[in-house]
């Protein structure tokens, strides 16, 4: 019911005139659920880009096995400095070959072997983990209880930054409310602070000393 309140949310952007590569689905989670990430890229694709519509190319086994066409939104899920793409950019897959396939990362064109494919993968939907430091026109974030253990306020409102013009929550309202008053009290263990307390000593004894010695200079030309 919630998968078909998406697809229902992505039809109603659309038909306001955002386009298939303004709209972005973002979820906590990229397995375990059925709203996960990879579960809901399934579905997207079907209902977006099906299989059939254009060459395809399929990678992986098992329990994830992911069909690539052309005009598939894609993500980079690793650094590739040799070929110029990094983890969480996306593009959008142009061409498809026996042994390759073209994709567009907003403007730079770029060729993938068949062994770059385990570095692939569909980005309909993505984790909002994955959306930080990105933009889209509109979101659509799904809220559920299958992600309780997840979501808090604060990777919702990741999330909910994410869009530019419009964003979407669809499903339990009950749960939006836990959400909303769940804070993650966890607290990070680095050694930042400490970092900036010695860098701080450092530059107020460097200060000093240099007072000093202006005060001797002063004194000594007087």
């Amino acid at each position: 019911e919630l998968v078909q309140s998406i697809i229902a949310q992505y039809a109603a952007l659309r038909s306001e005139g955002f386009s298939s590569d303004q709209i972005q689905i973002l979820t906590p989670m990229r397995r375990v659920t059925g709203l996960g990430a990879n579960n809901l890229n399934k579905i997207l694709k079907d209902y977006i880009n099906p299989v059939g519509k254009n060459h395809s190319v399929t990678k992986g086994k098992f329990d994830h096995v992911v069909t690539f066409s052309v005009n598939d939104r894609v993500m980079q899920c690793s650094n590739n400095k040799e070929l110029g793409i990094f983890n969480g950019d996306i593009g959008k897959i142009t061409q498809i070959e026996k042994d390759a396939i073209t994709v567009d990362f907003g403007g730079d064109i770029v060729t993938l072997l068949r062994s770059d494919l385990d570095d692939l993968e569909l980005a309909f939907a993505s984790t909002i983990h994955k959306s930080q430091g990105s933009e889209h026109e509109a979101v659509i974030i799904p809220i559920c209880r299958s992600h309780a253990g997840m979501m808090d306020r604060s990777l919702l409102y990741t999330g909910f930054t994410r869009g530019k013009r419009r964003v979407s929550l669809t499903g339990d309202l009950w749960m939006l409310k836990q959400i909303v008053q769940k804070v993650n009290n966890s607290k990070r263990i680095t050694g930042l602070e400490q970092c900036l307390c010695d860098e701080f000593d450092t530059s107020l004894a460097q200060n000093k000393n240099r007072n000093l010695r202006l005060q001797d200079s002063s004194y000594s030309l007087n």
